[in-house]
């Protein structure tokens, strides 16, 4: 027990320092999340209607993304981003996704709820597809990204401001 309390409030004193990404200032949140009852609301971008409730500290932070790009599904031509994250944060996920087998993940990028999928199975690959995003909102996450990254990385700072 003592471990685990341990391990929250470093992770909670780290993600503060590093990131500012649980910092909920006009609810601009980066990562992903794990959903909960008593958590924080939050809509879905692309349907106000659906919302969700999250605890505000990320279970992957910014810092553990590598990289954001867009992706064209082939079908339909609709813009998809792509997050791959570093090889520490692929690690992070895949024991996230494996213990939450069944459960819903809330992934927010630029304070916006893109989507809460239900983990299906372990993911290993460290990398992450998110659709339902349009081309205009999608480029300002890359371009937003790319612009930020080394700031994210090296001052220890957030993106997506």
């Amino acid at each position: 027990m003592k471990e685990k309390i341990l391990y929250l409030l470093l992770a909670s004193v780290f993600t503060f320092y590093s990131c500012d990404c649980q910092e909920n200032k006009g609810n601009n949140l980066n990562g992903i999340y794990q959903t909960n009852v008593n958590g924080v609301e939050f809509k879905f971008f692309n349907d106000t209607t659906k919302s969700i409730r999250i605890d505000t500290l990320p279970l992957v932070s910014c810092l553990y993304f590598e990289n954001v790009e867009i992706h064209i599904q082939s079908e339909a031509g609709e813009p998809m981003l792509h997050i791959q994250l570093t090889d520490c944060g692929k690690k992070k996920f895949t024991k996230i996704t494996k213990n939450n087998i069944g459960k819903q993940l809330a992934i927010i990028l630029d304070g916006k709820l893109l989507s809460a999928p239900v983990v299906r199975e372990t993911i290993t690959n460290g990398r992450i597809y998110v659709s339902g995003v349009d081309k205009e909102f999608a480029e300002k996450v890359v371009r937003d990204f790319e612009k930020n990254k080394v700031k994210c990385n090296s001052e220890a700072t957030g993106f997506f401001r």
